[in-house]
């Protein structure tokens, strides 16, 4: 009886203790930040890394230091170029006519002077046309003597005006064939001072000369003696090379700190004493298609018969930013895993390895988007050597 008893009142307490329970509001502790892993909070995503110098090692070796400044720099930068015939200074001569090639006076390599013959062509368009400006000369003459007369016959009285009136129109209208007859002619490439000369000679040879455009040296020659022709057909090209052009190739990133009349430089590694200096005549904007860069051209004076056309040259230039920016020397900046760094400068014992954004290299420049500020001193030699103390000091503390 006596368990019975002890057995109801321990199971009323369970029953109790339960109905207690479910009435009270359950609460949990939950902390009001959770705190991020130490490689993620802020600050210290990236540990600043610094590197210690004794003195004697510091004044061993003679760490140099540049003052990182915010401004406009001059851009120095090296590309690769060819020297090609300024387009002012290089001809094409073509026949006007289809004929043949009667005579080659000059050869590839030849020096001309400008209005020399360089070939005789025999042809039956340059004869009619010669033969119309033969007999418009004749009936030139003939007409401007009747005009001439009447004139004078008219004065004294003797001949009719109708006469004078229609004598004149003859004369006006032999004049007007004459000028189309030689122009005709120099439509064949014969200057106006030469037409004298050919009609004089006509009866005997009859043939069309073709005249050297410009003073230079026959580069190309593209037909043989005897040789039928057509019309506009190539016989040779002369250049002259007292002027010539500079194509120099440059990366589309390159394009925004390069303007026309940019200062520029024409060397050779094996002759920089014949360095010449000249400007950005103009920029193509597009992409050359077998370069796949952007081109820009320099016209330039050769120096003793330096550089020639078709030759590779190299071409410094010389520019500006367009707004001020923070650059620093290439040999400023290394590399760990593709992520540049620079050594700045804390103490003459002390330095912090810093990792940098870059925004673009221009030859021996750096231009910086972040990580340094303006007054701040990098070191610009002893690289390797702080590269390799810095690892040190990694392994130590590991």
């Amino acid at each position: 009886m006596r368990n019975k008893r002890q057995i109801f009142v321990f199971i009323t307490l369970i029953l109790f203790v339960s109905l207690w329970s479910c009435g009270k509001e359950t609460s949990y502790s939950v902390p009001e930040e959770i705190p991020l892993p130490p490689s993620l909070r802020s600050g210290q995503g990236q540990k600043v890394q610094y590197v210690s110098l004794d003195s004697s090692l510091a004044k061993r070796i003679e760490i140099r230091t540049e003052t990182v400044q915010k401004k406009i720099h001059t851009m120095r930068f090296p590309v690769p170029a060819i020297v090609e015939p300024d387009p002012d200074h290089y001809f094409i001569v073509s026949s006007p006519v289809e004929g043949r090639v009667i005579e080659i006076a000059h050869f590839e390599g030849d020096t001309v002077l400008k209005g020399q013959v360089l070939f005789k062509i025999q042809s039956v368009i340059f004869a009619n046309q010669l033969a119309e400006l033969m007999q418009s000369e004749a009936d030139l003459n003939y007409y401007q003597n009747a005009y001439n007369r009447l004139k004078v016959l008219a004065k004294q009285k003797i001949t009719t005006e109708k006469a004078l009136q229609k004598a004149e129109a003859d004369y006006l209208r032999a004049v007007a064939l004459n000028q189309a007859a030689r122009a005709k002619i120099r439509a064949l490439g014969i200057p106006e001072d030469q037409i004298p000369r050919i009609l004089a000679r006509s009866s005997k040879e009859p043939y069309l000369p073709i005249y050297a455009p410009a003073t230079g040296v026959i580069t190309s020659l593209h037909i043989q003696q005897g040789q039928p022709i057509t019309s506009e057909q190539q016989l040779c090209s002369v250049t002259d090379f007292s002027r010539l052009r500079v194509s120099g190739f440059i990366s589309p990133d390159e394009l925004a700190l390069v303007t026309v009349g940019d200062s520029v430089e024409i060397y050779q590694k094996s002759a920089a004493a014949l360095a010449i200096r000249s400007r950005i005549h103009s920029i193509n904007p597009s992409l050359e298609p077998q370069h796949k860069s952007i081109v820009v051209y320099v016209n330039i004076t050769p120096r003793d018969n330096w550089p020639l056309p078709g030759q590779n040259v190299r071409m410094t230039i010389f520019s500006h930013t367009p707004q001020p920016v923070i650059a620093i020397p290439l040999n400023a900046v290394e590399f760990e895993k593709e992520s540049p760094f620079v050594f700045v400068k804390h103490s003459p014992v002390q330095f912090e390895k810093r990792p940098i954004q870059i925004r673009r290299i221009v030859g021996n420049k750096v231009i910086v988007a972040s990580g340094l500020a303006e007054g701040e001193a990098i070191a610009i030699n002893q690289i390797f050597t702080l590269k390799a103390l810095s690892r040190f000091e990694e392994f130590a503390e590991e």
